[in-house]
This record gives C-alpha cells, structure tokens and sequence, in this order.
C-alpha cells in the first residue's frame, strides 16, 4: 500500500514524487553537499507532511541521524553534516522533532 509520505520498507523505500520533485530535485538552494546528505537520509528516514505536523494521526515518526556515520560514509566532518542537517530544516526538507522514543529525531516533510 502506497502511502503519502516517504516510506522505509526492509529493502527499499518509497517517495511520493511530486514532494521529492517540489522539495527536493527542484530546490535551486540544494548544493551537492546538502543533496548527498538527503540521499543518504532517504534510506533512514520516514516522512510526514509538513502541513499535517501535530495533527490527530501524526505518526509522530522521528528516527535519530547518527551524523558521524553520515559524515564517514560520505567523507565529510561530523560538524559539516550536522550543520547541513540544520540546514536542511530551514529549507523544510526534514523536521526535527521528538517521540516517545526518540529525543532529537527528523523526518522528512513529504
């Protein structure tokens, strides 16, 4: 069953497109740095709507970012990552936000 916002499955995941092209492909602020970080992200994190934030059935589905394995997989510093990850929340391309289990988590916001 397909769902409306980015999925993780065992051996794959899904985007819904038209968000991934909206926020992510067509976003002129992206740099390559910021954009092989969102591809890594995409196959750790689940997605909200941003709109639907805090609503009824929000799954409140954050996950923790471990930037230092980010940081070694793609040969960047640990601070680099955390600041594109700051960076990519103020673009609205993933929330921070907390869950029953997770204190500092993100999720993307398609």
């Amino acid at each position: 069953m397909a769902r409306n916002s980015v999925n993780q499955q065992i051996t794959c995941f899904s985007v819904p497109r038209e968000a991934f092209l909206e926020r992510v492909v067509n976003n002129d602020e992206l740099d390559k740095k910021q954009l092989r970080v969102v591809l890594m992200l995409l196959t750790e994190l689940e997605g909200w709507p941003e709109s639907k934030t805090y609503a009824d059935n929000d799954p409140e589905n954050f996950r923790r970012v471990d930037a230092d394995a980010i940081a070694r997989t793609l040969g960047y510093k640990k601070s680099d990552v955390k600041c594109i990850l700051e960076e990519l929340v103020d673009l609205h391309v993933i929330q921070e936000g907390r869950s029953k289990t997770v204190k500092k988590g993100y999720r993307f916001t398609f």
